[in-house]
């Protein structure tokens, strides 16, 4: 049974995905390959001091590793999944997106709540948007149904 969405909402959640699944993988992977965060301009911004002093630091963050595994897992992973999802207009393609923008709110409140900064509001405006478009769709759904 087809859904009903509007062109451009498929689109808009489309291409968020994208956007955030390619930015997680290559963030991630980018962080994981160098840990001092080199690679990703993080080595001398007083980032890693910060992330130090995080709960568990002296096991986890002495390093930006398990950042970037979290970010390939949390973001970079469960968007590029939603996106091919919906590319291929998969019958759990809806499920996947709300998955998926789900983990990347909880990214960005954790994010700041430890270390904000400029493009965390527009990702979760990007996760909060993807939130209403997929309960708008499955709740029109689940009222057909009932009909």
């Amino acid at each position: 049974m087809q859904r009903e969405i509007t062109p451009l909402q498929r689109k808009f959640l489309i291409i968020s995905n994208l956007f955030i699944g390619l930015s997680g993988i290559i963030c991630g992977s980018l962080f994981m390959i160098a840990p001092d965060g080199r690679l990703m301009g993080a080595a001398d911004g007083g980032l890693l001091e910060m992330v130090q002093n995080f709960p568990l630091a002296d096991i986890f963050f002495q390093n930006f590793f398990w950042i970037g595994l979290v970010m390939l897992f949390t973001l970079g992973i469960p968007s590029t999944v939603a996106a091919i999802a919906l590319l291929r207009n998969m019958t759990n393609q809806y499920l996947l997106v709300f998955v998926a923008a789900r983990l990347l709110i909880l990214f960005c409140i954790v994010e700041v709540i430890f270390m904000p900064n400029f493009l965390v509001p527009f990702f979760m405006i990007l996760g909060i948007v993807q939130v209403i478009i997929v309960v708008r769709i499955i709740n029109r759904n689940r009222i057909r149904l009932k009909k």
